[in-house]
């Protein structure tokens, strides 16, 4: 690797010496250096609206039924202002977590806006749908970076002994986690179910120092092994089902592996499956953002875009209501801070 890598400023050293132009993007890294690991932008965490209007709403119908509608975008909305403000803040991103506690707040706003119209039975207030992309963080925050967590979901297609009912069967699974010269173990508790029994066990396991370059040669090397049993009664020896294994290269691009994995008697492939998950706090390159094209609901002849908040277009008229407190500007901006520790509170 050393003798590739040094190769690689030969043509770039005669290119200097001819006077042409060189590209110091393609320089290979220093063996020394840490892993290179990629920063979400500020524009990579945000949402996009496209501008468009997709649907300005129905002028008529049923009024019920356009009102469960939108009640029912509106909460799907806001759970995923919520879920982002919470993740942002755990991540230590406090700009992006204050902008989706802001969002989730302006769309709380907006659902019980529209909850106290059509109570006062005034009908649904105008609203269109806009093209948005919104951003969804693939990581797991709740994990630090030293472990990782093992889910075992459930067993699928279990084939059952001669004579057996599938209200008999009772089964368990064994695992093994190896990584950097080290093997964790563990085991589950027995279950019922059938032939595709419920186990959802979650486990947490050390993963070492995963800033070190050796990390992604022992995620290479590394697997996840777990083995199916079923218990044949009592002082009898359990029956084995199968085994299987689960690489952990994935972990590179990935921060959650989800696979049913094929049990296998030996060599061969049986058609029972285990299903497991596999998390790490964010993957080896970093944390990555996948956008989800939607239809972002707006209330009201303005309204309010994910990507760029303003002042409430759409209120229910009340009597008497106080004037602006003259620290308005400064009151709202810690209220934005005391709700993002208000979810992550509510997170745990």
């Amino acid at each position: 690797v050393s003798t590739q890598s040094t190769g690689g400023f030969d043509p770039m050293i005669e290119a200097t010496k001819k006077g042409l132009p060189v590209d110091l993007t393609k320089i290979p890294p220093s063996l020394s250096a840490p892993p290179e690991k990629r920063v979400l932008s500020r524009q990579n965490t945000l949402p996009h609206m496209s501008g468009d209007v997709i649907d300005m709403g129905p002028s008529s119908g049923d009024t019920e039924e356009m009102y469960n509608q939108l009640v029912k975008d509106l909460e799907h909305q806001i759970e995923l202002c919520k879920n982002n403000a919470q993740t942002f803040q755990k991540l230590g991103d406090l700009q992006s977590a204050k902008h989706y506690a802001q969002q989730f707040q302006n769309q709380s706003k907006d659902l019980a806006n529209l909850k106290g119209i059509y109570k006062q039975k005034k009908g649904i207030p105008p609203y269109r749908y806009e093209g948005c992309r919104f951003p969804i963080l693939k990581c797991c925050p709740d994990l630090s970076d030293r472990e990782a967590e093992i889910v075992v979901v459930r067993c699928l297609n279990i084939p059952l002994p001669q004579g057996w009912k599938p209200e008999d069967l009772k089964v368990y699974a064994t695992w093994e986690f190896a990584i950097q010269d080290k093997v964790q173990k563990g085991q589950t508790k027995s279950y019922k179910g059938g032939i595709n029994p419920d186990i959802f066990e979650q486990f947490r396991v050390d993963i070492g120092d995963r800033t070190a370059r050796s990390f992604i040669r022992a995620i290479k090397r590394g697997n996840f092994k777990i083995t199916v049993f079923y218990e044949r009664g009592f002082l009898k020896k359990p029956g084995e089902l199968g085994t299987a294994t689960v690489k952990l290269t994935d972990w590179e691009n990935l921060a959650e592996v989800h696979e049913a994995a094929p049990l296998l008697d030996g060599r061969k492939q049986t058609a029972t499956r285990i299903e497991v998950k596999l998390r790490i706090r964010e993957p080896v390159g970093g944390a990555q953002c996948e956008f989800a094209d939607m239809k972002w609901l707006v209330l009201g002849k303005s309204g309010r875009a994910p990507d760029n908040p303003q002042p409430a277009s759409l209120s229910v008229p009340k009597k008497g209501r106080p004037a602006p407190s003259p620290n308005a500007d400064s009151d709202h901006v810690v209220c934005v801070f005391v709700l993002c520790n208000y979810l992550i509170g509510s997170a745990n």
